[in-house]
């Protein structure tokens, strides 16, 4: 299959990225039914520009995550043990999709890990804080600019910002959770 152009380019938010992490997602079920699976990324939040790639975020009990690599590698994804951490596998494909190459990376960790609940924060905080995910946008162009075509250059330049905001999502995320799940003198349940 012929490589992506333009590794770390910029690129609009687009109205099908919901409908390719849905395809991605049923493709997904298939392979792991039992398993969390949300779209995660910046083509999981509306406006946000990126590269265009569907990151799909999975979890599941940590006593089965290298059984469930397993099934995706013979699903035909391909781990890059250099891409994760040691809370997250990372895995990719590509694939085409009306005459385009399309690439779909996975994030696959454990329930409840700090990576897990991090990354969810990330996204949902970004979906309803239109003026940090403006800023996000602006560094992330910013970044692919000076990267050109190297991930390291890439994620170095963006580090810095994403370790503050990623912070303060998960502070408000956790405490906004916090509020919704606890009952309140009128309903107790």
């Amino acid at each position: 299959m012929t490589k992506l152009k333009n590794k770390y380019s910029f690129k609009k938010y687009s109205k099908k990225f919901p409908k390719l992490y849905q395809l991605e997602r049923e493709r997904i079920r298939k392979i792991l039914p039992r398993a969390l699976i949300a779209h995660i990324g910046s083509t999981a939040v509306p406006c946000l520009c990126g590269k265009g790639i569907i990151d799909v975020g999975i979890a599941m009990p940590k006593k089965y995550r290298i059984n469930a690599r397993n099934k995706l590698e013979k699903a035909g994804y391909t781990y890059k043990e250099s891409s994760g951490d040691a809370e997250r596998f990372f895995l990719r494909r590509d694939y085409k999709y009306r005459r385009k190459i399309r690439r779909v990376h996975l994030h696959l960790t454990w329930l409840n890990s700090l990576n897990w609940k991090k990354t969810i924060a990330f996204v949902w905080y970004l979906r309803r804080n239109s003026a940090d995910a403006e800023e996000y946008a602006l560094i992330k162009k910013k970044a692919s600019r000076f990267a050109k075509d190297s991930g390291e250059k890439y994620r170095a330049y963006k580090t810095n910002y994403i370790k503050k905001l990623t912070k303060k999502a998960l502070w408000v995320y956790l405490k906004h959770k916090a509020l919704v799940q606890t009952p309140s003198p009128r309903n107790p349940h």
